[in-house]
């Protein structure tokens, strides 16, 4: 009622030593974890009611009948229980067997109960010793975490999100920013030669509003080396993050630099896949209809009608709507 759900939860948890098998305290814990964008985590607290064996079937089934509906669809079954049980008793007697520490981690993955794949990631490292695999599995389960929670309650009705916290949206925005900043700055220094991770990194850094940090990066990329699709997104945010720091002659050269190299790669651009490029800005509108939006409204603002009449002339090849 306060909003404190931190000290509510810890409250919920101190009940449940005295009454492990109150059905409302639980209701209340998972509704607690919905509120704060956690439902990985609340359906980690219903994998535990299956494990720990405390309601029968039937008290299950009324507890999440009582839950909020775009939670039920999700909630982990019996089923993934056993197997869940079954690793940690082969585990148990045998740690080191790294298959099936990977089976575990892969189980709690697929199901979206990210932070116990992340508790056996760490479990996983300390039993077969450190490893830079695990550190950048650990780090790839995060930013998926990051990735599933705002899906989740994107895809939540408005009907049905009233168990939300009012700005949880933009919460959860800035701990993906975050956590995908960390990602792609540990993917820079672990594989170097993958120059799309810079281009991928300085785009985060420029969402998070580095703007400075994210132009060192941009400046620092050889386009060389880099794809005609990736040259373009990457001069495409080097160009508006040039314009938010006001400096408009740099930012045309890199919107008139995108534009030349789109031109030249039209079909392969415009066929590639949104998704695969993994900027979440650019996963809600095209590259080249952005790209041409964002250099005609600099130009006219410049009064630089070579670049408008460029931008119509390639809208007019690709079928794209500029009009502004």
């Amino acid at each position: 009622t306060i909003d404190a759900p931190d000290c509510a939860r810890a409250y919920f948890q101190f009940a449940l030593k005295y009454d492990p098998s109150c059905p409302a305290t639980h209701h209340q814990i998972i509704l607690n974890y919905l509120a704060t964008g956690q439902f990985d985590d609340a359906k980690e607290h219903w994998l535990q009611l299956h494990t720990q064996n405390i309601f029968t079937r039937s008290q299950l089934q009324q507890l999440e009948q009582a839950l909020p509906i775009q939670i039920q669809a999700t909630l982990p079954s019996l089923e993934l229980a056993t197997e869940v049980d079954q690793l940690d008793k082969q585990l148990s007697q045998d740690p080191q067997n790294e298959k099936a520490w990977h089976q575990l981690c892969k189980l709690y993955q697929d199901n979206q109960l990210f932070s116990r794949a992340l508790e056996c990631c760490q479990l996983a490292n300390q039993a077969l010793g450190k490893s830079a695999e695990w550190e950048q599995f650990s780090l790839q389960l995060r930013k998926q975490q990051a990735e599933g929670r705002i899906i989740f309650y994107e895809q939540a009705s408005p009907a049905s999100t009233n168990f939300a916290a009012p700005g949880l949206m933009d919460e959860l925005a800035d701990e993906l920013i975050r956590v995908r900043t960390e990602y792609y700055q540990s993917r820079c220094t672990t594989f170097p030669n993958d120059k799309d991770n810079f281009v991928r990194l300085a785009w985060c850094l420029s969402e998070a509003d580095n703007s400075y940090e994210a132009l060192t990066v941009f400046n620092n990329i050889d386009l060389s080396q880099l794809t005609p699709r990736w040259s373009v997104i990457a001069l495409l945010g080097q160009g508006e993050t040039e314009q938010r720091l006001r400096q408009f002659e740099k930012a045309v050269e890199s919107f008139k630099n995108a534009l030349n190299i789109f031109e030249k790669s039209l079909e392969d651009i415009q066929q590639s896949d949104p998704e695969l490029v993994d900027i979440p800005t650019l996963q809600h509108e095209q590259i080249g209809l952005r790209l041409l939006k964002r250099s005609k409204l600099l130009a006219q603002a410049m009064d630089l009608p070579q670049i408008t009449q460029q931008c119509a002339a390639i809208a007019k090849k690709t079928s794209l709507s500029i009009d502004i």
